[in-house]
């Protein structure tokens, strides 16, 4: 498919929010890789932000991963499914990126003196992310999108590959480990 020069500089000219996600993909896809910076420039403080709460405000891991997330996106998509959601498909690269980066750091999510809390970072919820912290890496995945960005059950298991049950049981497990503490 592709895309006439109209359609081009509509694209370009729109405010990167408005921008329809899968247009910026194959328009990167037929006309280089220069444009993509319209879905970085679209997601980059969603990602950051996830990544943030994710680290317990550790801002440079959380920049790692939003970069790594953007560098595998980019390499991948020619792999993305135009018909597919971007947001999901990319907010499955950051997990995937989450956990590699937590087995390569061996990240236990313990806050230290080096970790800066921005101003939309773990700070603002901190309760919420102390409650998370006996919990594995996958559960406060989970916990952080179902309860901080509401995503359904659903939609979490289509972004970790995690099955919908297994989910649940997760999500049951979690309460049982956050009841405790309480």
């Amino acid at each position: 498919m592709t895309l006439g020069g109209g359609l081009q500089k509509n694209i370009l000219k729109a405010d990167a929010r408005h921008v329809d996600d899968r247009q910026v993909v194959l328009l990167t896809l037929e006309r280089g890789g220069h444009h993509y910076g319209e879905l970085v420039q679209k997601y980059a403080d969603f990602l950051f932000s996830l990544a943030m709460r994710l680290t317990h405000g550790d801002r440079f891991l959380a920049e790692d991963i939003a970069q790594e997330t953007f560098m595998r996106s980019f390499k991948y998509l020619h792999r993305f499914d135009i018909k597919q959601n971007y947001k999901k498909w990319l907010i499955g690269i950051f997990y995937n990126c989450f956990k590699d980066a937590v087995k390569k750091q061996r990240y236990d999510g313990a806050l230290d003196e080096n970790m800066v809390a921005s101003e939309n970072s773990a700070a603002d919820y901190s309760g919420f992310l102390d409650l998370l912290r006996p919990l594995d890496e996958d559960t406060k995945t989970v916990f952080t999108l179902k309860y901080l960005y509401e995503y359904t059950n659903a939609e979490i298991a289509e972004i970790t590959g995690i099955t919908e049950r297994r989910l649940k049981e997760n999500i049951r497990r979690g309460k049982e480990i956050i009841n405790e503490q309480i």
